[in-house]
């Protein structure tokens, strides 16, 4: 139904005041199919308008808050026009990502542009991937908290990790001397990683096919190859010309969950030291992390990395 009913009020109006030869069913007919015209352009030119709007707010399934006609329908545009809009606001749509996500990055597309070749905007343009991730009980997951670590190359390197909570509180923590030696190479300054903290519950992360936990809980059938490249494709779309994503690393703990086997330690926690496992891995890179396996001393073939997160894109000659 149109929201103006000038195909009711024309009639009720005019046949009233018109008297004489003016009036009867014919006339009335008459005067409501102009009505019902008039409400077509109307309502045609409110559909025009809607267009241009990405998004009427409200983030969670019952889109709460979300601006609504008066006949209950969302102020925003049909999804066929997320794509030009895109095009038009020089904003990369991912095809992973839930049509809600595309329309919240459209709707706040000045921020987003404005941050990109920051650290900072790096992991907000990943963030905005994972809204409206539907939950499997009729609400949605949480967005991720994100990790960009990079380390200098002074004298005696520093290292330095960007966090992006949930919420989306952004905090910074420096290291000196650095806690994140990824291969002995400080010149390389221009790397950064990523590590991204599944939410609780995304694509059944951590299990196997059949649902049981994946022997000490590695990765395993988490996400898929598309999302993977999609995030990728976000932090390149973000980072500055001068800087190179050498690596995505995904895990299912949480910041504040204990690394298995080592109470009170937290998987890539910028304020803590690494930890050497009797199998040889660490928990943070100490210069070993630039192969996968040990290809010498008391640790040959053995792990590097925490077992406890899985490194999913490398681009680090």
């Amino acid at each position: 139904m149109p929201l103006t009913k000038f195909y009711r009020d024309i009639p009720e109006t005019v046949l009233p005041a018109a008297g004489g030869h003016l009036t009867g069913p014919q006339f009335a007919a008459l005067w409501a199919a102009f009505g019902a015209q008039m409400d077509a352009g109307a309502e045609q030119t409110f559909a025009g308008r809607l267009q241009a709007n990405p998004w009427a707010g409200g983030l969670d399934p019952q889109r709460t808050g979300a601006a609504r006609a008066s006949d209950g329908r969302l102020l925003e545009c049909e999804p066929f026009v997320l794509p030009i809009l895109a095009a038009q606001r020089g904003l990369r749509l991912y095809s992973s990502s839930a049509t809600l996500a595309n329309r919240y990055r459209l709707a706040r597309w000045l921020q987003i542009r404005a941050s990109f070749g920051t650290d900072e905007g790096k992991l907000r343009n990943l963030q905005s991937l994972f809204v409206g991730i539907p939950d499997g009980v009729g609400g949605f997951l949480p967005l991720p908290t994100l990790r960009l670590f990079f380390q200098s190359n002074e004298g005696t390197p520093t290292s330095t990790c960007h966090t992006l909570d949930p919420e989306g509180l952004h905090t910074v923590v420096k290291a000196d001397p650095s806690t994140w030696n990824f291969d002995n190479q400080p010149a390389k300054c221009s790397r950064f990683w990523v590590v991204v903290y599944l939410p609780v519950g995304y694509g059944g992360a951590w299990q196997w096919d059949g649902g049981d936990n994946w022997d000490a809980g590695q990765l395993w059938d988490a996400v898929t190859a598309a999302a993977i490249a999609d995030w990728v494709a976000a932090l390149k779309e973000a980072k500055g010309a001068g800087s190179r994503l050498a690596g995505l690393f995904v895990t299912a703990l949480q910041p504040s969950d204990d690394i298995p086997g080592y109470p009170g330690r937290h998987i890539f926690d910028p304020t803590d030291t690494a930890i050497q496992d009797p199998l040889g891995w660490t928990s943070l890179p100490i210069g070993n992390w630039g192969t996968p396996v040990y290809t010498s001393g008391p640790y040959f073939g053995h792990d590097t990395m925490i077992p406890y997160a899985a490194l999913v894109y490398s681009d680090n000659p």
